[in-house]
């Protein structure tokens, strides 16, 4: 389905986790990682939050929103690299170009796009797939039982226009040189230039900062949260306690309205008493980075709005996603560490050792390899929470005491996809108490796992 090509990340499900690359030899005794198996069996074919329907809707609607959150707010446009930017308004195609240094395509042909995020493969059978995904009609419809948007629309749903273009080894070179180098493995790529594209991260959390500070948002960063507790159970009211002695954070204990637990992997043993069995329906799975600076090769401007994920690579779990950052430098990260248990899932994180280094690193794409040797290179660790509906949001209140307490958890590998759909979904929860759109309402779910 379109979905899942149009974000390439989500391409592997739960189960691909297993299949294809990371070793589980070290989790095989583990009966958490057992318990989260068959619970995403048994999710993944009944629960409604896992339909390919459904998970149509959140990805539909999470893009609806960004396109809403670039034309209301076009700092974003600074960090989040896409088509988007370039419809949502003056404002926000100035920032684009501007401060993000990525420029508009200035024809409505495909083919001259400066944006999206390329699928790569050197696997000729793929290519083939590749070539006749570009070549026939997408359905864009929610339910793919429906073909043509008229009878999409007239059975209630929502058809979304979807088009790929495929390039041959030589226009994908061409278009992809300052990342490629020597990959000349590479044999096609597909990609969809209107709706996909990337995030900034680097940048991104100072626009976000920025944002909120100008609303009146008190922020308090670095904090470790040692316990939600009720407060109140009239009221509802939480109290959130944290660690005193770590520094920057300031906010020591307080009470609130309502809770938002956005913790990750973390949420896990945060909400131990509250939501005992999401042990087992909520994993953390660890990535690692590189990112170059001085001395590091550059990638030409009319190619820094154009992202990468190397199919290939994929598969084995080595380093698959590519980008610009925000002074034109390579930034390259891979990797899968299952973490089942509760340690080690709090930041910061430890990078990999030397051995997994060479493996994602060295021994993957030209633009990995070029940076591993440079004393300028900048490690970096973070940890996906993935949950057992697949790589899908973890949209959750709790009930009783606990019914201000919310948890925003899970995306896998689709986090800048699909953090706008599920934001919204918890801020209709915190601000009305009642969630009023209909996707948001199927993807959440009332009180603690069973």
């Amino acid at each position: 389905g379109y979905r899942y090509w149009l974000h390439g990340k989500a391409m592997f499900s739960v189960f691909d986790m297993v299949r294809h690359g990371f070793s589980a030899d070290a989790l095989s005794s583990n009966t958490r990682w057992a318990n989260f198996l068959l619970n995403a069996a048994s999710k993944l074919k009944s629960d409604p939050r896992s339909t390919d329907v459904q998970k149509r809707k959140v990805f539909r609607k999470s893009y609806t929103r960004l396109v809403q959150l670039v034309t209301q707010f076009p700092e974003l446009c600074g960090a989040l690299i896409g088509q988007w930017c370039c419809d949502a308004g003056e404002a926000s195609r100035e920032h684009l170009e501007r401060v993000a240094g990525v420029a508009c395509p200035r024809s409505a042909d495909p083919a001259r796009s400066s944006l999206g995020l390329f699928q790569l493969t050197g696997d000729p059978e793929m290519c083939a797939w590749m070539a006749q995904a570009a070549a026939l009609p997408v359905n864009g419809c929610d339910d793919e039982q429906y073909t043509t948007r008229a009878s999409c629309e007239a059975a209630g749903h929502v058809w979304q226009d979807v088009a790929y273009s495929f390039y041959n080894a030589t226009e994908t070179h061409r278009r992809l040189s300052g990342f490629l180098e020597s990959d000349s493995n590479i044999a096609c790529s597909l990609v969809e230039h209107q709706i996909t594209g990337f995030a900034r991260s680097e940048v991104l959390f100072s626009i976000l900062s920025d944002l909120f500070h100008s609303s009146g948002v008190t922020l308090g960063l670095s904090c470790n949260v040692l316990s939600v507790e009720p407060a109140d159970e009239a009221s509802g009211r939480l109290r959130v306690a944290t660690d005193e002695s770590v520094p920057g954070c300031g906010m020591g204990t307080r009470d609130f309205d309502r809770v938002v637990v956005a913790a990750a992997a973390a949420s896990v043993p945060l909400l131990a008493n509250i939501d005992p069995m999401l042990r087992n329906h909520l994993v953390g799975v660890k990535g690692y980075g590189l990112s170059g600076a001085a001395g590091a090769p550059k990638v030409p401007a009319d190619q820094s709005g154009r992202g990468l994920h190397l199919m290939d690579m994929s598969r084995q779990f080595a380093a698959a996603y590519v980008r610009s950052t925000d002074d034109f430098h390579v930034k390259v990260w891979g990797g899968h560490d299952v973490f089942a248990t509760d340690d080690g899932v709090k930041p910061p994180y430890e990078f990999c050792d030397n051995m997994e280094e060479a493996r994602i690193f060295r021994e993957g794409p030209a633009c990995a390899r070029a940076l591993v040797d440079l004393p300028s290179t900048t490690r970096m660790t973070g940890m996906r929470p993935v949950p057992s509906i697949g790589n899908m949001p973890l949209i959750k209140r709790y009930i009783g005491k606990w019914r201000n307490l919310i948890l925003n958890s899970g995306y896998g590998y689709n986090g800048y996809d699909l953090a706008w759909f599920a934001s919204n979904c918890t801020t209709q929860w915190l601000m009305s108490d009642s969630l009023d759109d209909d996707v948001c309402r199927a993807a959440s779910k009332l009180g603690p796992e069973v």
